[in-house]
């Protein structure tokens, strides 16, 4: 998809629109989901673990499926700052290497990384 917009538009930058558009939806979506009190860490790990919407009951549960949307927030919202800036510039090597380290796998490690921090289970002492 990225190669074919690049192509048929004749503009390098163009090859990171994807980036650019899923980094920004990504960063409405979970918005979104905070607003409406559905953050979309809670729902995915509802039905993951079988427990649907009932994790709304548990308050320290709820706030930690909060916090951990808002790091992938958080995420979203830095790479979108970054990279819609450079798109409209057409600055493409400092894109690229924006687009890599922020919205692919290094960037979701560190949110993966600090909720699983954030949910983990306290060892009762």
């Amino acid at each position: 998809m990225s190669a074919l917009l690049a192509g048929s538009s004749g503009q390098a930058a163009d090859f990171y629109l994807t980036v650019v558009v899923t980094q920004t939806g990504g960063g409405v979506l979970f918005l979104l989901s905070m607003l409406v009190r559905r953050p979309v860490v809670g729902v995915v790990l509802g039905i993951v673990r079988g427990e649907r919407l009932a994790w709304r009951l548990d308050r320290p549960r709820r706030r930690r499926y909060y916090l951990c949307t808002a790091v992938f927030l958080a995420k979203f919202a830095i790479a979108a700052a970054v990279l819609l800036p450079l798109y409209l510039t057409e600055a493409v090597v400092p894109l690229g290497i924006a687009a890599t380290h922020l919205g692919g796998a290094p960037a979701a490690g560190v949110c993966v990384y600090l909720c699983w921090r954030i949910l983990r289970e306290r060892p009762v002492a």
